[in-house]
């Protein structure tokens, strides 16, 4: 098996402001292009000051030659400019940003184009200028437009592996600003390193990415830190501490490089204010088991280990900052769904590490059943911890993908919502580029998994298909607080939030040859971490 790598570290990112301006557009500019992030109408901004005035002109000069980028939408191009660094200017248009839907995430897509054009064209060390609005929901467009930047550079694991020559694609980025943040440049490379790991795992081909792979990586990644890791290799000890994930695995656990793994971080700052369980679904493959997928249902299922990845992803970034104010600990339950004479099946009948009955109604429901397990382990230490909040992250559900498409959705439990933390996500989630929708949990989800003979405890779900299964992205949530044992007495005492990111995982909803996102790193740590 290869050794897989982290992801290299992003390219060297400065901030200058405009007492620099003179030196970095000069003949002995470090730079070779110009990239101009903007909206419509352009905000006079930093090109108003006059040692930008070649720049306003070069770029006054494009937007007369290319109509595309008065027309209102998003464009990107690309000019010859004599006069300026590289002779080369690169303008990633937003569009309008003056509509009620508009929203950030115009300038991570600007970003993320406009880069992708120069690096292509050649540009090894752009300058950047971010042109915004003032109004409160683009307070981060630099951050997020320079983070669509460095997503560009990304590449797979799989052509790291086939072609490991290849050198980066851009050296170093320069940012100009009028009020440069020195803290930018750490802060934003720590999102995109957080991010890196999350779409390594997440988007890498099941061979490549096995559990154990995924667990010899985590290692890698953590080595040196104050992240702790700490992983359960062992198939009688899970078949006794996850029991659940156990059976999902039970087709493959003859199979050497199938075999599951429990992967548990932490982190431990010395007086923390809170502390943060996270919980990522990492089904390596996911065949459907028994319940197998059809059709063209199969393709992209390596994808189903995006919850893992976020989660690692987030650890990554607090390994990089060290939050002082909270304790994180994450669990990665990292398992392959197989079709095999000794696969679980749907009628049986597992008792969960909770000590809660759970009748299968359908095998290609295992996501929960690995995340309930490992959630039952989270609530375990929670009940120990201080100001405790659980968050399970997965690719759960395809009738998440048909209610609200490319987002991802939160679902609170009742201290959840009384401690607004779906709302306080929501709010990082559209400052940030990522906006969530809100879901709720109703009584009809509890009654929908509950039990139908004396035999069980709960149903892991019904027969039907999920996507065409009445609130089946809700219901699972009722199944966790179940069979994790977050329930006594029919009451939760622990806030905890499941977010299902089975439409925002991958670009365009592929799953088969979509771009991974790493959806949710970044509101996740910003959210309740930072």
């Amino acid at each position: 098996m290869a050794t897989i790598k982290a992801a290299p570290r992003p390219p060297r990112l400065a901030v200058s402001g405009l007492d620099k301006a003179r030196s970095l557009l000069g003949t002995k500019s470090p730079h070779d292009a110009i990239v101009i992030i903007t909206p419509l109408p352009t905000p006079r901004g930093i090109l108003g000051k006059k040692p930008l005035s070649r720049v306003k002109k070069a770029l006054d000069d494009l937007r007369k030659a290319d109509a595309s980028l008065e027309s209102g939408s998003a464009s990107t191009a690309l000019a010859p400019a004599p006069g300026l660094p590289g002779k080369r200017l690169v303008v990633g248009c937003t569009g309008r940003l003056d509509r009620f839907t508009d929203d950030v995430r115009l300038y991570a897509e600007a970003g993320e184009a406009a880069m992708t054009k120069a690096w292509k064209a050649g540009a090894k060390d752009p300058l950047f200028i971010v042109l915004s609005p003032s109004e409160a929901r683009y307070a981060h467009a630099a951050d997020v437009a320079l983070m669509g930047a460095l997503s560009s550079l990304w590449r797979s694991v799989e052509a790291r592996l086939s072609q490991p020559r290849k050198g980066p694609k851009v050296r170093s980025i320069g940012v100009l600003d009028s009020k440069p943040r020195s803290s930018l440049p750490t802060l934003v490379r720590a999102l995109e390193q957080g991010r890196a790991v999350a779409r390594d795992i997440g988007g890498t081909q099941a061979e490549i990415m096995t559990p154990e792979a995924v667990a010899s990586y985590v290692e890698d990644v953590f080595e040196k830190g104050p992240v702790s890791v700490t992983i359960d290799r062992d198939l009688a000890s899970m078949e006794k501490g996850y029991p659940l994930l156990w059976n999902v695995s039970r087709g493959c656990n003859h199979v050497e490089r199938y075999l599951p793994r429990v992967i548990r971080m932490e982190y431990s700052p010395e007086n923390p204010k809170r502390t943060v369980f996270l919980v990522g679904k990492g089904v390596t493959y996911d065949t459907g088991g028994h319940n197998i997928k059809i059709g063209a249902g199969m393709a992209g299922m390596s994808r189903d280990k995006c919850g893992a990845g976020s989660v690692a992803g987030v650890m990554r970034v607090v390994q990089l900052l060290k939050p002082p104010d909270t304790r994180v600990v994450a669990y990665l339950g990292m398992v392959r769904n197989a079709v095999d004479a000794e696969a679980y099946v749907t009628d049986e009948v597992f008792t969960s590490r909770a000590g809660v009955r759970v009748r299968i109604g359908n095998t290609d429901a295992e996501g929960r059943l690995v995340l309930a397990d490992c959630l039952a382990a989270a609530r375990e230490e929670a009940e120990k911890a201080h100001n405790p909040t659980l968050l399970t992250v997965a690719t759960l559900t395809g009738h998440a993908v048909r209610t609200v498409g490319p987002y991802p959705i939160a679902i609170e439990n009742g201290p959840a919502l009384d401690a607004s933390v779906g709302a306080i996500l929501g709010r990082a989630g559209s400052a940030w580029a990522e906006p969530f929708e809100i879901s709720r949990l109703r009584r009809e989800d509890f009654e929908a998994v509950a039990s139908k003979t004396d035999g069980e405890d709960v149903l892991s779900m019904n027969a039907n298909i999920n996507a065409s299964t009445p609130r089946g992205h809700q219901l699972p949530m009722a199944f966790f607080q179940i069979a994790a044992g977050m329930e006594k007495d029919g009451k939760c005492a622990l806030p905890y939030v499941h977010v299902d990111i089975a439409g925002s995982s991958v670009k365009g909803a592929d799953w088969a040859y979509g771009k991974p996102l790493a959806s949710s790193v970044v509101p996740l740590y910003q959210a309740l971490i930072a």
